[in-house]
């Protein structure tokens, strides 16, 4: 407060201008520079000025300009995988900025043919004008590389160009570089990757401030050339005498009685010091409270999201228990009778699937001293079940096979698909809606055959035991499709004696189906 309290009796500007709710320094040195420009006008009526267009188009740069680019992933195509078949460790990325050294990074962070690399490179450009001309003249080449017997092989490579970053200083440019395979063999380039990139470009702030006063500049260009200009051919002429009266008027030290000239009393410079620290204070206390409510108001929306997704999730598993799902009681997912249910998230997007149910029986596996090895007159062994009122030759597995040793696996891969269309196959709908709300599981049977005999014309095949499929329990999978093992029980003592592998398919169209045959009328169903 130096400065404010030695303000009394003398010419001056403002240094501190208060705002409602916002502190803004003015400095001196604008206003000052404001009046110079006013006065280099007046004074080149006398004396012509050359003006140098180019110098006042460029702007001078002070700062350092930073160039950032980041590497973000690399997502292979179907036919790069199958064309390279390489590891995904040995890849690596490589490309060549102007001057700078080549940058070569790798990743081993991959998962389904992606590649994640997430690095950021900051060049400093020391000349602006030369890195200007690069990115407008060339385009940064992606070389992908193979590293075998500790030789890099160059397997594909993509070109990217940067021009775009000039037209939007301070702004990320997202962009997916092509990167194609590289081959003296194949005349046509092959797409064996999509490389995602985004990179910006930053002044500093010096710059900023120089390129918005390019406008400015070049205002002032055009005044001084118009008075500079020979009287003759100016509408208006202006005297010596005429000239140095106004210039007398409008001199610096008259601006600033005319605006700035004040007696600052002592009781002015305490109320402005307690206005000061009040606004100070004020802003500190609105910075804290505003980052405090922002929090609160996040944290509430996120509870309010989980509570409603777990409310619906209720009302859903209420819907298929065959319960009024407007029973369900807010935050009942806090009991123990349903601390068991999955939370399932809603995708923003929706997702279309074949309105039908796959089921395929994979493998059957028995285990040591069960009775399938009891009895010595089974010597092959098939599978069968009913299902949705289709029953027969066409529901058991094409053929069979020979009874496998313990803890062997027959494979039979019998699959059979059946639709659940609600419009079109209501009545398949009908049978399987309450299957999963009645907990009616499907029963798959394991059928041996017996040895063959000359002697016997007909000889029957016995059911050495089972498995139970619960709907109900499929249904809550997130999933569309999904492999489950189930436990193959005796058919007479009810005793674990092997397991059944079983593939479904369709698992969201199976509870879409369920939900639709199952809400009320009333209920707001999402699927």
């Amino acid at each position: 407060m130096a400065e404010i309290q030695s303000m009394k009796h003398y010419n001056a500007i403002p240094i501190l201008k208060v705002c409602p709710g916002k502190l803004t320094k003015v400095l001196r040195q604008e206003e000052v520079t404001n009046l110079e420009e006013k006065n280099f006008i007046r004074k080149s009526l006398l004396t012509p000025v050359a003006i140098d267009h180019q110098s006042m188009l460029q702007p001078e740069v002070k700062n350092k300009v930073h160039f950032e680019m980041r590497i973000e992933r690399l997502g292979l195509t179907r036919i790069g995988c199958e064309l390279l078949e390489v590891n995904m460790d040995n890849l690596h990325l490589s490309w060549q900025l102007m001057e700078f050294p080549e940058s070569i990074i790798t990743s081993s962070n991959y998962k389904n043919d992606i590649i994640e690399f997430e690095i950021s490179v900051l060049y400093k450009i020391e000349d602006y004008e030369s890195f200007v001309k690069f990115i407008e003249t060339y385009n940064v080449q992606f070389n992908l590389f193979v590293v075998k017997e500790e030789n890099y092989i160059k397997i594909g490579s993509g070109q990217a160009y940067l021009s775009k970053v000039l037209d939007t200083p301070k702004t990320k440019i997202a962009e997916q570089v092509q990167i194609f395979y590289t081959s003296g063999y194949r005349e046509e380039p092959i797409l064996i990757g999509i490389l995602k990139i985004w990179y910006l470009i930053d002044f500093g702030r010096k710059i900023v401030c120089n390129l918005n006063m390019l406008v400015d500049r070049t205002s002032r260009a055009e005044l001084v050339s118009l008075y500079t200009t020979p009287k003759s051919t100016q509408s208006t002429e202006y005297t010596r005498s005429s000239i140095e009266s106004k210039d007398s008027q409008d001199s610096p030290s008259s601006e600033l009685s005319q605006f700035y000239d004040v007696d600052v009393t002592d009781s002015e410079v305490k109320v402005f010091q307690e206005a000061l620290f009040l606004v100070l204070n004020r802003n500190k206390a609105l910075k804290t409270t505003q980052s405090e409510i922002s929090r609160e108001l996040k944290d509430r929306a996120e509870w309010l999201n989980e509570e409603a997704i777990w409310r619906r999730t209720l009302q859903e598993y209420a819907i298929l228990c065959g319960k009024n799902p407007f029973d369900v009681q807010w935050r009942q997912w806090r009991n123990e009778d349903t601390s068991q249910v999955l939370l399932r998230s809603f995708p923003i997007q929706p997702r279309h699937y074949e309105p039908s149910l796959e089921i395929t029986i994979c493998h059957v596996l028995f285990f040591p001293q069960s009775k399938p090895y009891e009895n010595n007159n089974i010597s092959r062994i098939y599978v069968e079940y009913a299902f949705l009122k289709m029953d027969g030759p066409e529901m058991e597995a094409e053929e069979s096979l020979p009874l496998p040793p313990p803890n062997i696996e027959s494979t039979f891969n019998f699959k059979k698909a059946f639709q659940i269309d609600s419009k079109r196959n209501q009545e398949n709908c009908h049978i399987l809606s309450h299957m999963i709300k009645d907990r009616i599981p499907l029963k798959i049977s394991v059928v041996g055959e017996p040895r063959p005999k000359p002697q016997e014309l007909i000889q029957t095949c016995t059911e050495i035991g089972y498995s139970e499929v619960d709907f109900f329990e499929v249904i809550q999978l997130e999933t569309n499709r999904e492999i489950l093992e189930y436990s193959i029980f005796d058919s007479h003592k009810r005793n674990p004696i092997g397991r059944m592998t079983i593939e479904f398919g369709g698992i969201l169209a199976l509870r879409k189906m369920a939900l639709l045959a199952l809400a009320p009328e009333e209920y707001n169903l999402i699927v």
